[in-house]
């Protein structure tokens, strides 16, 4: 009984703050044109990488670049390979959330919907 009382407590607990969580005011973000520019050029980078080639990857990705999709981590020489094998062209990017960290690291978030051939 006692661990159901520290369940059902626990539970209580959580779903009593966790609307007050969900209202915090999300952190200021530059909206300047400045970086408005700077979010857009982001965006037409990563285009250039789905319309393009194998050249393209290793033109405009770093040597230590890393990337988490489909819920795997991969590096350069993984979409170069990809890039060799199948031809993927960009359908649409929905959902862009372009959020510099530093002035040197942005995050990139999106959906996309892509057609490809091998």
């Amino acid at each position: 009984m006692r661990t159901y009382s520290c369940c059902l407590l626990l539970f209580l607990l959580v779903a009593c703050f966790s609307p007050l969580m969900a209202q915090q005011p999300a952190p200021n973000r530059d909206t300047s044109a400045g970086q408005r520019k700077v979010e857009d050029q982001i965006v037409a980078l990563e285009k250039r990488l789905w319309n393009g080639d194998a050249n393209n990857v290793s033109k405009l990705e770093a040597e230590d670049y890393e990337v988490i999709k489909h819920a795997h981590r991969y590096h350069r020489a993984d979409d170069e390979a990809a890039a060799k094998e199948a031809n993927f062209s960009l359908v649409s990017m929905d959902d862009i959330d372009v959020r510099v960290l530093r002035p040197d690291v942005a995050l990139l978030t999106y959906h996309a919907i892509q057609k490809g051939s091998r």
